[in-house]
């Protein structure tokens, strides 16, 4: 029998697609609804990666001939659009685009498709799962100890930048700092494994309490971020702060209220959810266009930058629902 469709997980995905979406779009600096928005962004990548962890612990079994198929399918997925890039630019350009360089290099965040940097890491964590359940089925307590030093690890590293103003994890590319994305990753799979507990947890707690525990997350996440962003280092960019403890807490704190949440309309939210991949896909291409041709996107102030934002969710949306239509290409939005 086939398990339930966790709506809360496909939730999760379309909020996470979104604030990708405005993490690339919204400036701070013009206005304090552009500076909630922009500070929610931040917690787009840390859920997508607990998402997957969360799906895949819950698996009862994962072979390394599944970890295969997965990873292939990802590998043909990318170069796929990599070339159906270059075709379309040769015949509009008549110029051969090198896309097996580009390929190459999207995973290392270098080529056109730069934030194919996801699936590089997404790979490598495939490639660790086995392992990790197999740790989390023998001793529950190791694999805690794991998560537990990899979270020392990701602040420590967070308290270094902050201290000495170097933000020398910038330098190395996004697919590379797995520190961060194992942690999720593996934080996914706890709650996975631990969802029956955590109902419990969350049936027990009222309303009000659920709901003063969520602001005062999404108020600690935007006071931190824009105390450290510009009064202590002068630089306010998301991927500074994946891993400090205030973040992680609050991921952790959105990501299961979200989880225990119950939703109707579940047709409509799981439409929306199998969108996310097709609007991550093509969303630097809109946003290309709409800098180019609507520059009042971009010179605006504060509500322009906020239509900048929607209009590019939805321009993805659309673009992402139509090319779900089309039998050839629709392969290409899913993983």
């Amino acid at each position: 029998m086939q398990a339930k469709r966790n709506i809360g997980l496909d939730v999760i995905k379309v909020v996470a697609c979104c604030f990708v979406v405005a993490s690339h779009t919204i400036r701070p600096g013009f206005g304090f609804a552009n500076l909630v928005v922009f500070s929610l962004a931040i917690i787009a990548i840390p859920c997508f990666f607990m998402v997957n962890g969360y799906l895949m612990f819950q698996k009862q079994t994962v072979t390394y001939a599944y970890i295969w198929k997965k990873i292939i399918r990802i590998l043909v997925v990318c170069f796929s659009w990599e070339a159906l890039h270059a075709a379309v630019y040769w015949l509009y350009y008549h110029q051969f685009r090198n896309f097996l360089e580009s390929f190459l290099f999207d995973f290392l965040q270098k080529g056109l498709f730069f934030h194919f940097w996801f699936m590089g890491s997404l790979m490598i964590l495939y490639l660790l799962l086995p392992i990790l359940r197999w740790i989390y089925e023998k001793n529950e307590a190791v694999y805690i100890g794991i998560l537990i030093g990899l979270g020392i690890i990701c602040s420590a590293m967070n308290l270094i930048m902050i201290v000495t103003k170097n933000l020398y994890v910038l330098e190395i590319p996004q697919s590379l700092r797995l520190w961060y994305w194992l942690f999720y990753y593996m934080l996914g799979g706890l709650l996975a494994k631990r969802k029956i507990k955590i109902q419990i947890i969350i049936d027990r707690c009222s309303f009000a309490m659920k709901i003063t525990a969520l602001v005062t997350a999404i108020a600690l996440l935007i006071g931190w971020q824009w105390l450290i962003g510009n009064v202590v280092l002068k630089q306010y960019k998301i991927e500074i702060f994946y891993g400090s403890i205030p973040i992680m807490a609050v991921v952790t704190i959105v990501f299961v209220c979200i989880l225990n949440v119950k939703f109707h309309r579940e047709k409509t939210i799981t439409y929306f959810a199998n969108l996310s991949m097709g609007i991550y896909v093509i969303h630097p291409f809109v946003l290309a266009v709409f800098q180019k041709y609507v520059p009042a996107f971009v010179s605006g102030k504060a509500t322009m930058n906020l239509l900048f934002w929607i209009a590019t969710v939805i321009a993805c949306g659309v673009i992402a629902a139509i090319l779900n239509k089309i039998s050839m290409v629709k392969e290409l939005t899913k993983l």
